[in-house]
């Protein structure tokens, strides 16, 4: 990810990721995506890559999101 967003903080409802690489920027990305994300907003994550790898990566993305925004569970 090359930098942040043209978008306002706390702006946008929706957000939808599609990534099709293994070089998946993570952490980054999130930082950015709950960056403009309204509270109560969601991500719709799509992601190409080997099945266990899929289920780490969702599982490290969750417990990223969920410390980013507190009230999440």
């Amino acid at each position: 990810m090359a930098g942040s967003l043209a978008v306002d903080s706390s702006s946008t409802d929706f957000v939808i990721s599609m990534c099709k690489s293994s070089d998946f920027p993570g952490d980054k990305l999130l930082e950015e995506l709950s960056r403009v994300l309204k509270p109560g907003g969601e991500i719709f994550f799509h992601h190409t890559c080997a099945a266990a790898a899929a289920k780490e990566t969702v599982m490290h993305l969750i417990s990223i999101l969920k410390q980013s925004h507190d009230g999440w569970s």
